[in-house]
């Protein structure tokens, strides 16, 4: 990982609000921002929605029942 801070973004998933966290190249975390272990975004993180819409075309398909292996860079 690089000195450059992580971008992050939400998704809004059948089994709650997601965190997606990662840098253009790669996802590095999806966790829950809320509840019992909640991970949030750390103070350094940028937010940006628009660099994850890879991740949420696939979490969508998954959800949906149309896709079983994904296809991201972790």
């Amino acid at each position: 990982m690089t000195d450059t801070p992580l971008a992050y973004g939400y998704h809004d998933s059948p089994v709650g609000r997601l965190l997606l966290a990662g840098d253009g190249m790669a996802l590095h975390f999806l966790s829950f921002p809320g509840g019992h272990k909640a991970f949030g975004p750390r103070t350094e993180w940028v937010h940006d929605e628009g660099l994850f819409d890879a991740v949420r075309t696939q979490l969508d398909a998954y959800f949906e029942g149309r896709l079983q292996s994904f296809d991201l860079a972790l």
